[in-house]
């Protein structure tokens, strides 16, 4: 009887790790979704939607630190770009937040500076599409 509940425990906990590692998602996954973001939040700010604005920059903050640990398992550079514009995103949203369009979009350029910062730094064009640079060289 005692076996059998230590095994029924270990399966249990085994699918618990399965989970856990099934829902972490990749970096071409967080990259889509930023992408995809990006778009929203550009015209957003072309139009001066402040709701629009701070839900996408919100989102942005979150996919970024999403990436964090993933560059932080690559061991180099790309974290510090993407702390930046975690918190350029933050102070995005929370300048559109307060219905400040100017400031919203002047804390924006954070985003897209960090981003152009690092994939002009640790990103290569292979086959069409791209890819992290080993080491960011």
């Amino acid at each position: 009887m005692r076996r059998s509940s230590v095994v029924i425990g270990l399966c249990f906990m085994l699918a618990l790790v399965l989970n856990v590692l099934a829902a972490q998602r990749g970096h071409p996954d967080v990259m889509q979704d930023v992408r995809g973001t990006m778009g929203s939040f550009n015209t957003n700010l072309e139009e001066g939607n402040g709701s629009g604005i701070a839900a996408d920059a919100s989102k942005m903050e979150g996919l970024f630190k999403e990436l964090l640990p993933i560059y932080e398992q690559m061991g180099y550079g790309p974290v510090e770009q993407a702390t930046a514009a975690a918190a350029a995103a933050a102070a995005t949203a929370e300048a559109a937040g307060a219905n400040n369009i100017d400031a919203a979009r002047e804390a924006a350029g954070g985003v897209t500076g960090a981003c152009r910062g690092c994939h002009m730094q640790f990103r290569e064009k292979v086959d069409g599409s791209f890819r992290v640079k080993r080491g960011g060289h």
